[in-house]
């Protein structure tokens, strides 16, 4: 459902179905939306996770590396604000007084959606 949508792609998929559980792989999509994860960061967070069923989860921290901005919670917490609007990765890139938003699209439907929800029609 989600990589219908283009919330998550094939590759993220892939990397969640290695988890055989059902109820991990939902939270592991959620997971994966929430802190909206590379395909790359999902495929160690299921590495993580395997072994892993019967819906117990033990779920250790992801590593954001790819982010320069983790380490402050301000950008953090807005970065998560803007993923819940958009409803894909959203990064946000700060250098000194300057930066730019990177949201990310999926498909031309996806890019459509994100273009309709910033001039509001």
């Amino acid at each position: 459902e989600h990589v219908r949508a283009g919330r998550l792609t094939e590759g993220h998929a892939r990397a969640i179905l290695a988890a055989e559980d059902k109820a991990l792989q939902l939270e592991m999509s959620k997971r994966v939306l929430e802190s909206g994860l590379s395909v790359r960061e999902t495929e160690r967070l299921a590495k993580k996770w395997r072994g892993v069923g019967n819906g117990v989860l033990k779920p250790q921290p992801v590593s954001r590396e790819t982010s320069s901005n983790s380490q402050d919670p301000n950008i953090a917490e807005i970065e998560a604000r803007l993923r819940e609007v958009f409803r894909t990765r959203v990064r946000l890139v700060i250098n000194k007084d300057r930066g730019r938003i990177e949201i990310e699209f999926y498909s031309s439907e996806d890019l459509e959606r994100i273009l309709n929800l910033l001039v509001g029609v």
